[in-house]
């Protein structure tokens, strides 16, 4: 008798991806934080590695996600904008 080869599956495509996430004090910051910048970033807790952002939430879910993770944003700023780095100068997306 011959075995059945398994069938073969189709990976589901994964809508989880992994991003640092900073938080920029200063809303006219022109300029992605390097170095020396970044480090007080870093010690000040408003830098956030690898958190996990599912590609099919809402711009409303993934609010409620940063403020999760930046609990000043709650009590400080009830209104915030997304920006994103592209060759070292902060854009809108």
């Amino acid at each position: 008798m011959r075995s059945k080869a398994p069938a073969l599956t189709k990976k589901k495509a994964c809508n989880v991806v992994y991003n640092d996430l900073i938080l920029l004090p200063v809303s006219d910051t022109k300029t992605v934080p390097t170095h020396r910048s970044r480090i007080t970033l870093e010690n000040d807790g408003f830098v956030v590695h690898e958190l996990a952002i599912d590609k099919s939430w809402q711009e409303e879910e993934f609010k409620a996600e940063v403020r999760k993770v930046f609990p000043i944003l709650v009590s400080k700023c009830a209104n915030f904008k997304f920006a994103k780095a592209c060759y070292g100068e902060i854009v809108s997306p």
